[in-house]
């Protein structure tokens, strides 16, 4: 017997941020002799690992997200680790 059969079930998804650097915007300089007016900026940096979490009978599963899924998700959750720096930063 063959067949085939999709089921849904609930996933977390933990990040764990090992370093991150908010962006910082050029400083406005219209005088080239000044060293701002060469100064671009920086952009965010970030480097973190992505987890999916598993509950099975009360034992929680850490499982490293594939590397063809980290691709998928990684704008996603770029956008989420940045919102959370924020509001950590607020707090």
């Amino acid at each position: 017997m063959n067949f085939k059969f999709t089921t849904h079930e609930e996933l977390e998804i933990e990040i764990n941020v090992t370093s991150y650097t908010p962006y910082r915007p050029a400083p406005h300089s219209s005088n080239p002799d000044s060293p701002a007016y060469s100064d671009p900026g920086d952009d965010e940096e970030c480097d973190y690992e992505m987890f999916f979490l598993l509950v099975d009978k009360n034992k929680k599963y850490k499982i490293p997200v594939p590397e063809e899924m980290y691709l998928l998700l990684h704008d996603k959750m770029s956008e989420e680790i940045t919102r959370q720096a924020m509001e950590a930063s607020d707090g």
